[in-house]
């Protein structure tokens, strides 16, 4: 899981995704120690009362969905399965008492301080965001396979070959079967989030924990000469990349430059492309030498290490366009000419939210002709924002001492229309000026 390449970029964001996929991977694991077979009637309560605690810091952690997914894959187990006896070790007096001690408490909390919480939560987050397109992150229905294709590197292709065979029942009727599990679990999460109408990378994060302990079971099982020609292919696959971005590098990052992200920024990652690839070209090799030798852990600890080395030189260079997507850049460069911002003078955010801003100001701002994620708390506290930039344009007339953020678009209209402002700072994505 650790060389797994899309979970170890989701180690990179700050994401509610990544805080789901722990629980609920711990719920998963503990629910296979808890039915193994052999397992003794109190390892049983025990582990079952692990998987009831870590559902509800799942749903904690990201609401309802934290409980459907896992229940609907237990179901679809026990329906392919046949295995009715399932529903009597796990104990469900127990762990809903235990569930509901957890999860409820906060929820109970939150809909008593604010009325509109349960509507906003239950229905908007949760029933419209999987019906509607109201939060505008739509996708195709194959949004989410090249994501899994590639972001499940290096084990793709070892998963793919064992489908098949993972699938067969091993043991008798009525025995749990693991790998149909975590197949089922994987399908079902991927195709639950691909039909939704809301769709974001981060979604099908729980998917691959489950599909990497499923590579790690059959990976045992293959045959030397199987596993080291799927390594060469990797190996392959590799050198090819890195052929293409040795020769066509600068290219590559004239295509992906932009006004927000320009050449000048873009080119310095190239280097740290290079060397991700190449690391990840020699784990290949490596392992694929290794499982000729019929040194098969040895041989996927090696794939795995290469292609962790692989993510964190390509994070490691995504640091080179931090100035993009980060405040601190520009919160430093200011601080440095100007001195610390005045934090008894306001702070406003034109038609914009950079969610980095106020870590690195240490305080809030207050949103101008800007909604989004903030419809609830705005709605329930419409002082503390300003509907319309017309309104803001009046505020900051009157204003002996403020601060504002924009895009280089709103600040070329602003400074048209001679709206007194000072200059401070800009960057390509954004500009910060001053009312003195």
């Amino acid at each position: 899981l650790g060389g797994c390449t899309w979970f170890l970029f989701n180690a990179h964001f700050n994401s509610l995704d990544a805080g789901l996929t722990a629980f609920l991977t711990v719920a998963l694991l503990s629910f296979l120690m808890a039915q193994r077979p052999g397992a003794a009637k109190k390892e049983n309560r025990n582990w079952m009362l692990t998987v009831w605690a870590a559902l509800a810091l799942a749903v904690l952690s990201k609401g309802l969905i934290g409980v459907v997914l896992p229940g609907a894959v237990l179901t679809l187990y026990i329906l392919i399965e046949r295995d009715w006896r399932m529903l009597t070790r796990l104990h469900l007096g127990k762990g809903l008492a235990l569930f509901l001690l957890i999860a409820a408490p906060w929820f109970i909390a939150v809909s008593l301080i604010n009325d509109e919480f349960a509507r906003f939560f239950f229905i908007h987050e949760h029933f419209a965001r999987f019906t509607t397109d109201v939060h505008r992150r739509t996708g195709a229905w194959w949004y989410f396979v090249p994501e899994l294709v590639i972001g499940l590197m290096p084990w793709t292709l070892f998963v793919a070959v064992r489908l098949r065979d993972g699938w067969r029942r091993e043991g008798e009727r009525g025995t749990l079967q693991p790998l149909r599990l975590l197949l089922i679990w994987a399908a079902f999460i991927f195709m639950f989030f691909s039909v939704s109408h809301s769709k974001l990378p981060s979604y099908i994060l729980p998917v691959f924990p489950a599909l990497a302990l499923f590579a790690g079971v059959e990976m045992q099982r293959m045959k030397p000469e199987i596993l080291s020609g799927l390594a060469w292919g990797l190996a392959a696959i590799g050198g090819g990349l890195l052929l293409v971005v040795l020769l066509e590098g600068e290219r590559l990052a004239q295509m992906f430059s932009k006004d927000t992200s320009p050449f000048e920024i873009v080119r310095y990652f190239v280097p740290w492309i290079l060397a991700s690839i190449a690391t990840f070209t020699a784990g290949a090799s490596a392992a694929a030498g290794l499982f000729r030798q019929t040194a098969c852990t040895t041989g996927v600890v090696v794939l795995a290490f290469g292609s962790l080395g692989a993510g964190i030189l390509a994070m490691n260079g995504h640091n080179e366009l931090s100035r993009l997507y980060s405040a601190d850049d520009i919160v430093e460069k200011i601080e440095a000419e100007y001195g610390p911002f005045d934090r008894n003078a306001p702070f406003y955010s034109i038609e914009m939210h950079d969610q980095t801003l106020p870590f690195y100001l240490k305080r809030t701002v207050t949103l101008v002709q800007y909604i989004d994620e903030f419809a609830l708390g705005l709605a329930a506290e419409p002082e503390k924002g300003i509907a319309q930039v017309g309104d803001w344009k009046s505020r900051w007339q009157a204003l002996e001492r403020g601060y504002a953020i924009m895009n280089p678009h709103n600040y070329q209209h602003f400074t048209a229309e001679g709206l007194p402002m000072r200059l401070l700072a800009r960057d390509p994505r954004r500009v910060i000026v001053s009312r003195q």
